[in-house]
């Protein structure tokens, strides 16, 4: 039998620490520095790409960092974006057709600190080109967004993140084009396809985008004058509009 005694355990000398101590926050001069640093690396990172705007009910605007701006940011801190594919959810209706996918994403700082935020994204948001690919897709980017600023913690929203209560402020191509300028459209395809076939293009437009956009009524005003630039049918057609929309 062996005369060997067992190792005495290792001992630690570790200092108490009480549970009453109260959290610190940093200095409030380090926070101040550092808010403004962000603020002026958004100015300096950021191109005009990488905002959208946004409308409030009450006219504002305001401004909201998008897909593009968060991965310069992601950058520009040194946080490495992970997306957990055993997390990744799709459902689907009865033909196998997508529905919703949900992702999750975890955010990882070079001092260790990480965050994980959730992405959801439904087929019948918007109209999807490739919806297999593409609502997975969306997800994925709402939940790295989403971890990105929370991890930053700089108060800075995502374009993912506003509330219901405002709207994306479109391009002026793209906003619908006043009573006016799609009577004057609505007259020009009467005097090229007849009454008929207007009032169908009309609908159709307006079932399609809800509304006539102005680049859909500006094609419209620049076919006309293309056709009006044929010397045989200068003779036919009258050089304004028709005062009042053609009957059907």
């Amino acid at each position: 039998m062996s005369n060997a005694t067992s190792p005495s355990p290792p001992s630690f000398d570790v200092e108490p620490v009480s549970r009453l101590e109260p959290l610190r926050p940093m200095p409030i001069s380090s926070v101040t520095r550092a808010m403004t640093e962000y603020q002026e690396g958004l100015h300096a990172l950021l191109a005009a790409t990488d905002w959208q705007t946004f409308l409030t009910n009450s006219g504002e605007e305001r401004r909201f960092v998008v897909k593009s701006g968060w991965r310069k940011i992601g950058t520009w801190f040194g946080l490495d974006c992970e997306l957990d594919a055993e997390k990744i959810s799709v459902e689907r209706d009865e033909r196998g057709r997508i529905l919703r996918a949900r992702v999750v994403a975890r955010v990882v700082a070079p001092n260790g600190r990480k965050w994980e935020d959730v992405g959801v994204c439904a087929a019948d948001e918007r109209h999807f080109t490739k919806p297999e690919h593409d609502v997975v897709s969306t997800a994925a980017t709402r939940a790295i967004n989403r971890a990105t600023s929370d991890l930053v913690g700089m108060g800075e929203l995502s374009a993912e993140e506003v509330a219901d209560n405002v709207e994306p402020m479109l391009p002026e191509w793209a906003q619908a084009a006043d009573q006016e300028l799609e009577h004057e459209a609505l007259g020009y395809l009467e005097q090229l396809f007849g009454g008929e076939r207007a009032v169908a293009l009309m609908r159709g437009i307006n079932n399609r985008y809800g509304y006539v956009p102005n680049v859909c009524a500006g094609l419209i005003r620049a076919m006309h004058r293309m056709w009006q630039s044929r010397p045989e049918d200068m003779a036919h057609v009258d050089e304004q509009p028709p005062s009042t929309p053609p009957e059907p």
